[in-house]
């Protein structure tokens, strides 16, 4: 789960295919728990934090990027569907 800066609560669900690697966000409300330092997180796929760039496109914590294949709002929540960028070396 990741919280942005409006304190809004998105699950993410990863889809992997052969070509590519890519996440369904879903903006829903759900009661935070007790935060977890990132040590004791199991590895997972995905960055632990991203960050908006221009380009439409997030920057993950792990300097993975990744460009949005659509995002909606509808009747109050959000989906976004972002796709991991081949390494290109540069920023």
């Amino acid at each position: 789960m990741y919280v942005d800066e409006k304190q809004r609560t998105w699950l993410p669900i990863t889809i992997e295919t052969e070509s590519s690697l890519q996440v369904l966000m879903h903006q829903e409300d759900v009661p935070l728990g007790e935060a977890v330092c990132p040590s004791v997180v199991a590895p997972y796929p995905l960055p632990l934090m991203w960050q908006l760039y221009p380009g439409r496109r997030y920057r993950g914590s792990d300097s993975s990027f990744w460009r949005i294949v659509y995002h909606i709002q509808f009747s109050g929540t959000e989906d976004m569907l972002l796709e991991q960028l081949p390494d290109s070396g540069c920023e």
